[in-house]
């Protein structure tokens, strides 16, 4: 999904500035964010879970 919006974000941030009269949004923006944030929210709860699973280190 990130490199779909990566490319995608300079043509969404062009029609939401200067709305052209024929063109419209290529999503619905409140969805979109709300997915990007619930992806953010379950890569972080999964980097955490991980990172607690990894035994600690031990001094030599």
């Amino acid at each position: 999904m990130s490199a779909w919006s990566g490319w995608q974000l300079p043509f969404t941030l062009y029609l939401a500035v200067a709305r052209p009269a024929d063109a419209s949004l290529p999503e619905n923006l409140t969805l979109a964010a709300v997915l990007h944030l619930a992806a953010v929210a379950t890569g972080a709860a999964m980097l955490r879970t991980l990172v607690r699973a990894r035994p600690a280190a031990r001094d030599a």
